[in-house]
């Protein structure tokens, strides 16, 4: 019995010690770099974007113009949580502020060579009850 406990226990040792390992490897070889990280340098007008229909539903569903899009996107911080610099075939940025009317927005886009796509937009202190699809 007592080498059962001790057999489980060395097992428990190894797992963690294994699953420190990988974590720490995957730490060691991320390349990207906080400042990396979805941050973007653009600047846009509002021609410049493309809006999806999803986006534009939420856009109206939400009550969030364009130029509060435009304004988050060009003024915006960038949440890294939510944004992906590797999504193919274009890397996604989400940034939030707060508006001039105090919605607190987080604008979705996707960054594409030529085109800036809004994908969506987010109140992110209301729930609205939208039927995008």
């Amino acid at each position: 019995m007592a080498n059962l406990k001790k057999l489980l226990t060395s097992r428990k040792v190894i797992s963690a010690v294994v699953l420190l390992a990988v974590a720490a490897f995957g730490k060691l070889y991320d390349t990207r770099s906080p400042s990396d990280s979805a941050s973007s340098s653009r600047s846009a007008q509002s021609s410049d974007f493309i809006i999806t229909h999803h986006g534009k539903c939420r856009m109206n569903c939400r009550k969030i113009s364009l130029s509060e899009v435009t304004d988050v996107y060009n003024n915006g911080r960038v949440n890294a949580r939510k944004s992906d610099q590797y999504a193919k075939p274009c890397p996604i940025v989400s940034k939030e502020k707060r508006s001039s009317d105090g919605q607190l927005i987080r604008v979705v886009m996707a960054e594409c060579q030529n085109k800036l796509k809004v994908v969506t937009v987010i109140d992110l202190e209301n729930k609205y009850r939208c039927n995008c699809r």
